[in-house]
């Protein structure tokens, strides 16, 4: 087995240990969004999974599909033309995440505010024992318009690089990239407005919270540090898998760390 694909295996493996473990926090975490990092999860493993690389034994995915002789046509064509937008989606899907995580509170009124007042306190905000957060409401607008603009850039993207193609590796890179800027950007800025609120005291931090605030760094890192800072971003993609690996660990780590008990005695 190569090392290309000795590191894929790992960085699957590692999703997948970091996703068990997203599921047993956050199943105990009863704040909204419902299960945030274990959704995102998912599209990163379903990702590598689908997209694969071309090394046996893990040649089955659209990276060995899209390894035909050039200029593609047929299937060898739609395989490469889908990877490129499963690659796009996971920073945009970063993105979106972050977007729902850092949020404010729904809406006392909302379905959502509705179900969550609900609860006891202590499972609506484990975190806190006392003194709950004022609730306000949602900038709903502000919210749905940047959903809206990151949306639309992935999609001008993947039109970009189908209607274009073959543009080239540098305008490819190019593309790649301008989504990755976008995507970090709205990440940047969710994560930004999360703090304020919880500097506040407006919104309570958990460890779902962390793990974004672990994987939009490295996700910063391979934009600026990773395999876009090399001249073939495509042979240099080892380099970002590197980083994947990194911050799959630290997230499985944090999420499965065990809770310190607060009983008193």
């Amino acid at each position: 087995m190569t090392a290309r694909a000795t590191l894929w295996l790992a960085v699957v493996l590692a999703e997948g240990v970091a996703l068990l473990a997203a599921v047993r926090c956050e199943r105990r975490l009863h704040v909204a969004p419902r299960f945030p990092v274990t959704a995102l999860l998912v599209i990163a493993l379903v990702i590598d999974l689908a997209v694969a690389i071309e090394d046996a034994p893990f040649a089955w995915g659209l990276a060995a599909l899209a390894a035909a002789p050039r200029p593609r046509h047929g299937a060898p064509l739609l395989a490469y033309h889908a990877a490129d937008a499963l690659v796009m989606a996971w920073p945009c899907a970063l993105a979106w995440t972050c977007l729902r995580a850092f949020r404010p509170p729904p809406h006392p009124l909302s379905p959502e505010g509705r179900a969550i007042a609900s609860l006891p306190y202590s499972r609506r905000n484990p975190a806190k024992d006392k003194h709950e957060p004022a609730i306000v409401p949602v900038g709903t607008r502000a919210l749905q318009s940047t959903r809206f603009l990151l949306a639309t850039v992935y999609l001008a993207a993947l039109a970009v690089l189908v209607v274009g193609h073959p543009l080239g590796e540098a305008r490819t890179r190019r593309v790649l990239l301008a989504v990755e800027l976008v995507a970090l950007v709205v990440a940047g800025a969710a994560i930004a407005a999360g703090w304020r609120r919880a500097v506040a005291g407006r919104a309570t931090w958990t460890r779902s919270h962390g793990a974004l605030l672990v994987l939009a760094p490295v996700e910063l890192a391979v934009a600026v540090i990773g395999p876009f800072a090399r001249p073939d971003v495509f042979r240099a993609w080892n380099v970002a898998r590197g980083q994947y690996l990194i911050a799959f660990v630290l997230v499985a780590a944090l999420l499965a760390w065990p809770r310190r008990s607060t009983a008193r005695r």
